[in-house]
């Protein structure tokens, strides 16, 4: 899957220790739904991922103090957690915590990300 030059020269400048993990991720998230397009957002340090019909889904943020990468969902407290991957307290958003490659791990993404487009089609 080819990577937007600006996706990849934002996460290679940005989050050189993260990029190679944020990338896999990246594919995770498109693999769920390959109707995303992806933008990256400088003033949110992220790239962001609209669906056609659904806008705006989720987001990666690379983190260097945790040494990780986030994938926040807009609208998670709606997602079904199934899996108990998601995090977060607040009132709209909730995130997955990815600290390295896992298989399982990356179709659990894809079936959130599904889920999560599901739910924006819906409630529109």
């Amino acid at each position: 899957m080819s990577v937007p030059k600006d996706v990849h020269d934002f996460l290679v400048g940005s989050h050189p220790g993260l990029a190679d993990l944020a990338l896999w991720v990246r594919e995770a998230v498109l693999a769920g739904e390959p109707d995303l397009t992806e933008r990256v957002y400088l003033g949110w340090d992220g790239i962001g991922f609209r669906h056609p019909d659904g806008g705006y889904v989720c987001a990666i943020y690379p983190r260097e103090p945790e040494q990780e990468v986030r994938l926040l969902f807009e609208h998670g407290v709606r997602l079904d957690d199934r899996e108990g991957l998601l995090e977060g307290a607040g009132t709209q958003t909730r995130f997955i915590r990815i600290r390295e490659r896992d298989e399982g791990l990356a179709v659990a993404i894809g079936r959130y990300v599904h889920d999560a487009v599901a739910e924006r089609l819906f409630r529109r």
